[in-house]
C-alpha cells in the first residue's frame, strides 16, 4: 500500500524517525479523562496542558474511543483505509486533518478555538498518510499513538520526550439508553489498549452539571419541552412510554443521564481496571497551583511554568488565547433568546480560565426549591465527593418533597419577554397552551423514578468509596 492509496495523500516530504516512533510507542501511557456529567470542564482540563511536552493532549480531539466504538464497534484491529477514514473524515481529529474551513473552522470556533491558530494541517496530513501506509491493518492502539504522535511533531514537541498523552471522553454511548444503564465499555478498551492505564475522573458538583446542562437544552430545544406545533403528540407519546434522551427531553431531565453516568463511572472504579484518581472541577478553579502541581506530581512529569504566572496566565488552544466552551455563553451555546438567559459576553470573557465565578454560578441558577430537590436526586454524588448539601440532610429521603417536585423550574414556566420575541410569538404560544400535560406527567415520571423504582439510590459501595483516598489533589481523603 502507497499513501496515494489513501484519502488526501500528499507528498511526505517530511518523514519520520521510525525509531524515536518506536520508542514512543513502547513507552508511552494514556490518561483517560472521565468527564461523565458532561459539564466538569473537560475541555477547560485538555487546553491547560495544551503546551505541555511530556503529556501531549489535543484540545480539538475528544471522544475518541466513543467515536472508535460509533464506526467500529469491538473490532480491535482494522482495515488500513477505514482507519485512516476515521482519523481524516469520522472523529474530532478531522479537525486537525482537514482545513480549518466551513464546518471545521465554524466547530473550532464553537469549542473556543481560533481556527487561524497556526497548525500546519499539510504536514500533519503528510505525516499521517505517510504512517498509515506501512500497514494493509492496524490496531486501534496504533492509531491513537499514530495521530497524537503526529500532532505532536506538528506542534514542535520531541517524540523523545513525551510519557502521555491526554483523551477526554465520556462514559456513555450514543446507542445507549439512560434508563437502562450505562456500560462505560470506553474504560474496558482503554484498558485493552493500555494496561498501565490512568483513568482520571473530573468530577463537579452535580448540581452545577445539571444547571449548565439544563441552560443548553432548554435553549437549543425552544422549551424545556422541545414543542412545537408538529410534534406534540409526539413528544407527549415518548414521555407517556419513558422514552427520555439529551435529545430531545424533557430538558430537567438531565439528571436521569448524570446519575446514569455517575453509577456507570463508580462501578468501573470498582472493577479497578488501571490506575483510578479524582479531581474535582472546584479544585482546579479556586485552588489552581497546588492542584496542578499534586496532579503533576502524581503523574510524573514537570509542570509548565506559565501555570506559575498567576493573573497572567492565559489558557490556550494550539497556542492562543482560549476563548471558553461553556453552556451560558453565546458562542458556544449560540441561542440568545432562548427561555433562559446567557451570561453576557464581558462575563463570559473572565469565565475562561481557573476562577472561582464557575464553580458558584449555579447557585444563582437554581431557586432554592429546585435546589432541595437536587439534594435529593444527587444526594449520593455530592456525598461521594465531598460537597456541601443546600440543605441540612442528614440521610437521603424515601419520598420527594412535594413544594419542590410540583414547583416550576427555571425556563418551563414561559415569561412574557419570551413569549413577546418577534418573529416567534405563534411558536411560543403555542407553547404557552400546550405545555401543562406535559409539565405535570413529567412529575409523575420523576416521582416513580424516585420513590418507586429506586433509581437515585444505586450507590449501594458508597462506604467503600469514602475510605478511599483518591482524591490525591485535595491534600486528604474523602473521608
Amino acid at each position: 500500500m502507497t499513501g496515494s492509496d489513501l484519502i488526501g495523500a500528499e507528498d511526505p516530504m517530511i518523514g519520520w524517525n521510525w525509531d524515536e516512533l518506536e520508542g514512543y510507542e513502547s513507552r508511552v501511557n494514556l490518561v483517560l479523562v472521565l468527564d461523565h456529567g458532561g459539564r466538569a470542564g473537560s475541555n477547560f482540563f485538555q487546553c491547560l496542558f495544551d503546551n505541555h511536552p511530556s503529556f501531549v493532549v489535543s484540545p480539538l480531539i475528544h471522544y475518541v474511543y466513543s467515536y472508535w466504538i460509533r464506526v467500529f464497534g469491538d473490532k480491535n484491529v482494522v482495515d488500513t483505509k477505514d482507519a485512516h477514514r476515521f482519523v481524516s473524515v469520522s472523529s474530532y481529529s478531522r479537525l486537525l486533518y482537514q482545513e480549518p474551513f466551513g464546518d471545521i473552522g465554524k466547530l473550532i470556533y464553537k469549542i473556543g478555538g481560533d481556527p487561524e491558530a497556526p497548525f500546519d494541517r499539510a504536514k500533519f496530513r503528510s505525516l499521517i498518510d505517510t504512517v498509515f501506509a506501512r500497514k494493509e491493518t492496524v490496531t486501534r492502539r496504533e492509531v491513537i499513538l499514530w495521530t497524537y504522535a503526529a500532532y505532536a511533531i506538528v506542534r514542535g514537541f520531541s517524540l523523545n520526550d513525551i510519557k502521555l498523552i491526554g483523551i477526554n471522553d465520556a462514559v456513555s454511548l450514543a446507542s445507549e439508553n439512560m434508563l437502562d444503564g450505562f456500560s462505560a465499555c470506553i474504560t474496558d478498551h482503554a484498558a485493552d489498549d493500555f494496561p498501565e492505564l490512568i483513568n482520571l475522573a473530573l468530577v463537579r458538583d452535580p448540581r452545577a452539571q445539571f444547571a449548565s446542562t439544563r441552560h443548553q437544552m432548554v435553549n437549543e430545544f425552544g422549551n424545556n419541552y422541545m414543542i412545537s406545533f408538529g410534534n406534540w403528540w409526539n413528544s407527549f407519546s415518548k414521555l407517556w412510554k419513558n422514552n427520555i434522551s439529551l435529545e430531545h427531553g424533557p430538558a430537567h431531565f438531565c439528571s436521569v443521564y448524570q446519575y446514569a453516568a455517575f453509577i456507570a463511572l463508580m462501578r468501573k472504579w470498582k472493577e479497578n481496571r488501571g490506575h483510578w484518581y479524582f479531581i474535582r472541577n472546584e479544585d482546579i478553579n479556586t485552588n489552581f497551583v497546588p492542584t496542578i502541581l499534586s496532579l503533576c506530581d502524581l503523574l510524573g512529569i514537570q509542570p509548565d511554568s506559565a501555570w506559575l504566572s498567576g493573573e497572567n496566565y492565559t489558557v490556550t488552544m494550539l497556542g492562543r488565547p482560549w476563548a471558553g466552551t461553556g453552556a451560558y455563553s453565546s458562542r458556544y451555546q449560540e441561542v440568545v433568546n432562548g427561555p433562559i438567559q446567557n451570561d453576557s459576553d464581558a462575563i463570559s470573557a473572565k469565565a475562561v480560565g481557573p476562577n472561582r465565578y464557575v464553580t458558584e454560578r449555579w447557585k444563582s441558577r437554581i431557586p432554592a426549591r429546585e435546589k432541595l430537590l437536587l439534594d435529593c436526586l444527587f444526594y449520593e454524588e455530592i456525598s461521594a465527593f465531598g460537597y456541601s448539601f443546600s440543605f441540612a440532610l442528614i440521610k437521603q429521603p424515601k419520598k420527594l418533597p412535594t413544594s419542590s417536585i410540583w414547583a416550576p423550574y427555571p425556563g418551563e414556566v414561559p415569561e412574557i419577554t419570551w413569549l413577546l420575541t418577534p418573529t416567534k410569538i405563534l411558536e411560543r404560544f403555542f407553547y404557552l397552551i400546550s405545555f401543562m400535560p406535559f409539565y405535570c406527567l413529567a412529575r409523575v415520571r420523576m416521582k416513580k423514578l424516585y420513590e418507586q423504582d429506586g433509581f437515585f439510590s444505586q450507590f449501594d459501595f458508597m462506604n467503600i468509596f469514602l475510605k478511599k483516598s483518591v482524591f490525591v489533589l485535595r491534600g486528604s481523603s474523602c473521608e
